[in-house]
């Protein structure tokens, strides 16, 4: 990439694997932090949370409806209602 300052000056430089890529993936912390940056816009940071210890824990889950439950944007805005 090669970039052309006001000045004239020119930056280059070359990312060979962007961040979040197959070949340099986010961490664990990362994604977390993504997914409730970008989540927080429709889920409650309850929501969100109890989210990411379903899914690392959805080995032990015998039944994942409560999952798809709590990834519904409608039924969060049911529950804000009911408690206003």
């Amino acid at each position: 990439m090669k970039i052309t300052l006001a000045g004239g000056n020119v930056i280059d430089g070359y990312l060979p694997s962007p961040k979040g890529s197959f070949y340099n993936p986010l961490s664990q912390d990362e994604v977390r932090e993504k997914f409730i940056r970008l989540g927080s816009a429709v889920l409650s940071e309850d929501r969100l949370n109890s989210l990411i210890e379903k899914v690392d824990n959805i080995e032990k889950e015998e039944d994942t409806s409560r999952l798809a439950s709590l990834l519904s944007h409608q039924s969060e805005i049911s529950r804000r209602q009911n408690v206003n």
